[in-house]
């Protein structure tokens, strides 16, 4: 059983919704601890809908840096987000430095945390677990006695701008991340990729500005799909968006999502 198996027998029993920070580079490099794409955020029905909210969106990624530079002490802690969500936070600290947060969240806002001295006890049990999983990680990374493969740090490159697109992550983090020289990173990235670091983060914010233009243009202004899609002048993102598709995104949400051409965003096998 992985990772994400055991976060979801534990929100089953113990009627609340766990989510991951992570910030070691095992979680996208290994199977076992590999989270679903939903187990990255809160996902109860409440914070969904504050996430998919411009307006209430950056005070969540606000709150949640801030839980993380309190995590960095090492000590669970429970708090209330700014939206009225109780939730239990546990520190993952591997070889010395915090390699994920754990969150035991209420599932409604305003609710509070049923039982929470067995979910500390599971929170605690959880955080052993996946430190374990990094130890046994650890291990088999140093038996393999070689570096990574270029294409593992490019794999881990789209792995981590699928995760961050919607802030402004760099180059640099991402290096700080899988422990390497940025220049050295950056290289290995054009060689194989085909771009550099900022165009792989400007495509993949434009795929998502495709989706939300077509699901949501009659429904949201520009400027609050420009900011949940990582930009935060709204200009700049009109700009980027005609630059890359000829046409600007109100002219594409009139056509209906259809720019008369296909969007260049290919990915080398």
């Amino acid at each position: 059983m992985n990772l994400s198996a055991v976060i979801r027998q534990l929100e089953e029993k113990l009627t609340v919704k766990i989510s991951m920070e992570t910030l070691h580079a095992a979680f996208p490099d290994d199977p076992e601890l590999r989270l679903s794409p939903d187990e990255y955020w809160h996902h109860s029905d409440d914070c969904r809908a504050k996430k998919l909210n411009p307006k209430t969106f950056p005070v969540c990624c606000a709150n949640k840096a801030r839980s993380v530079f309190i995590a960095r002490r090492g000590r669970m802690f429970r708090g209330v987000c700014p939206y009225g969500v109780e939730e239990l936070a546990c520190p993952v600290i591997f070889e010395g430095s915090l390699a994920a947060v754990l969150y035991f969240g209420a599932v409604k806002r305003d609710a509070p945390l049923i039982d929470k001295e067995e979910i500390r006890h599971w929170a605690c049990w959880l955080r052993d677990y996946v430190q374990l999983e990094l130890a046994r990680w650890s291990a088999v990374s140093a038996n393999r006695k070689k570096k990574h493969s270029e294409d593992y740090y490019l794999k881990q490159c789209r792995a981590f701008i699928d995760r961050h697109y919607n802030r402004n992550p760099t180059l640099g983090e991402l290096a700080e991340l899988l422990r390497v020289n940025p220049n050295y990173l950056g290289e290995i990235i054009r060689k194989h990729g085909g771009r550099n670091f900022r165009r792989m983060l400007l495509e993949r914010r434009m795929r998502e500005a495709e989706i939300f233009l077509k699901l949501h243009g009659g429904t949201m202004k520009i400027g609050e799909i420009a900011q949940l899609c990582g930009f935060s002048d709204s200009n700049y993102f009109s700009c980027c968006f005609r630059r890359e598709y000829g046409i600007t995104p109100g002219e594409f949400r009139s056509r209906g999502g259809n720019t008369g051409k296909a969007f260049q965003d290919t990915e080398p096998e």
